[in-house]
């Protein structure tokens, strides 16, 4: 009798429960990234339900990279599902040269990038500033950090939450910007320069 995908679902949850529960963080991260690998792999087979496992697993992770680059809200759940798309029709190019999800937030930049420019094209003459604070995408954050980070420009606010959002290196990040190492940390300086800036002109009890 064919299995449901309800059924293939709970199964791949708790073989995965039963596989990580005992394994240390760094044993943890080699066969969250071994998962990775084979799910890109199915994917490249066409394997529908691999794609359906891949998703939950990442898809916090794009979320937070867009909310503070997208021009608006919209912007960040039609960006993610593209994202996805592009993952499920190009999943036989992964190489497994750098972690999947450095992989995978090089097609979001990508994406992102692209409806950007397109945002701007349409609304030539607008500036940063009058997206409003939904441009940056999070009510968790001070409302002078806020309106702080909309100032930026979209390299710079990817460049924030890339290093201080997800924790990625110097080199991870220059990968899914695709620039160099020294454009990355002058990219990050100047953000830091201009938040600090900002930060002493807004109050910060605002929250």
């Amino acid at each position: 009798m064919a299995i449901t995908e309800k059924a293939y679902n709970m199964r791949v949850e708790e073989d995965s429960r039963e596989m990580f529960s005992s394994l240390t963080s760094d044993q943890l991260s080699d066969a969250g990234e071994r998962t990775d690998h084979d799910l890109l792999a199915r994917m490249a087979a066409r394997d529908k339900y691999a794609l359906q496992a891949f998703f939950p697993r990442h898809a916090m992770h794009v979320h937070k990279l867009l909310q503070p680059i997208s021009d608006t809200r919209e912007s960040v759940d039609e960006t993610l599902v593209d994202s996805f798309v592009v993952v499920w029709r190009e999943a036989h190019k992964f190489r497994g040269e750098s972690r999947a999800l450095i992989w995978l937030l090089k097609i979001v930049y990508d994406r992102a990038l692209a409806s950007h420019r397109g945002e701007l094209a349409r609304l030539k003459g607008t500036t940063a500033s009058d997206f409003g604070e939904d441009a940056c995408g999070s009510a968790r954050r001070p409302q002078w950090l806020s309106r702080a980070l909309v100032q930026l420009s979209f390299a710079q606010r990817a460049a924030i939450e890339l290093a201080y959002g997800l924790g990625l290196s110097c080199d991870e990040m220059a990968s899914v910007m695709q620039c160099s190492p020294k454009i990355v940390k002058t990219t990050l300086l100047h953000a830091r320069r201009a938040l600090d800036l900002a930060g002493a002109k807004m109050p910060r009890n605002d929250t």
